[in-house]
């Protein structure tokens, strides 16, 4: 039961709660990037050199959003800014207040910059849901530390290796599935994160599941923790994930497959399943 006295947590005009994201791209084509962005109608030139502002309306007009039902009743009086774009040192940055908006960001963006033009590489994001009456970072940029963030993400893969190794000398599926879950169960997430993309990933549903799950994952962790929840953690978390999705699956050893395939996209790692 949630305590009537915790007080609510910050969220973003669409209902989602409010966390940091930043996606970052490579930039190969800084002309061509630009010529694309002028020709979009939701994207908007910030008075800062190379730097925009990113819209919802035009061409995402329609994108779908959780909780909306207040900011509906005030559409006409308000324009939503999903995000804020800028180019720096070869590297073109999109700021999000929420996971969601970075899930819409991804699929926008994807079928909008050409690989020519620019590539994804990783996403960074802060594993805090915010009070409302909490001071706000004053800039995202400061909240990432570059060389924290990569050792983080190397250091996670190479966990999640050994563990593979570890299961694949089980004999039963469930054995395997309680190896994995055991040693999630000692990692803490982060306050800040990031998410590697896989360069050779070029099938866009499964690049966006994974994306979304992992992000949808230290969410829940985040408002369980905010709710008083604290000894909630990730194995929780990844095996509720897990049964969800994994629920219409009657055979045990595909069962398994896919669960580690599912322990892969939670470390944003492609690996061989189990």
């Amino acid at each position: 039961m949630i305590d009537d006295a915790i007080e609510p947590f910050l969220t973003v005009e669409t209902g989602e709660a409010y966390q940091p994201i930043r996606l970052t791209y490579a930039l190969h084509d800084h002309s061509s990037l630009l010529q694309k962005l002028n020709t979009l109608k939701c994207i908007q030139k910030s008075l800062s050199r190379d730097a925009w502002a990113w819209y919802w309306r035009n061409e995402c007009s329609h994108a779908p959003f959780q909780a909306m039902v207040e900011f509906f009743c005030n559409l006409q009086k308000n324009e939503i800014r999903l995000a804020t774009l800028n180019i720096q040192d070869n590297k073109l940055y999109v700021y999000l207040p929420s996971f969601k908006r970075a899930c819409l960001a991804l699929a926008f963006f994807h079928f909008m910059i050409d690989p020519e033009i620019a590539t994804l590489q990783h996403s960074d994001f802060i594993n805090k849901i915010y009070n409302i009456h909490e001071p706000l970072p004053r800039g995202f940029a400061d909240l990432f530390n570059e060389q924290e963030l990569n050792q983080h993400s190397i250091d996670r893969v190479t966990e999640y290796l050994k563990v593979m190794k570890m299961c694949a000398h089980t004999q039963e599926p469930e054995d395997a599935m309680h190896i994995f879950l055991e040693n999630e169960a000692k990692w803490n997430i982060p306050y800040a994160e990031r998410y590697v993309f896989h360069p050779d990933e070029n099938d866009f549903e499964r690049l966006f599941l994974t994306f979304y799950t992992f992000l949808r994952t230290r969410e829940l962790v985040a408002l369980k923790h905010w709710i008083g929840e604290t000894d909630y953690n990730f194995s929780d978390v990844t095996k509720e994930t897990a049964e969800n999705i994994l629920a219409s699956s009657a055979n045990p050893q595909k069962k398994a497959e896919t669960f580690f395939g599912l322990g892969a996209l939670f470390q944003g790692y492609f690996g061989t399943s189990y």
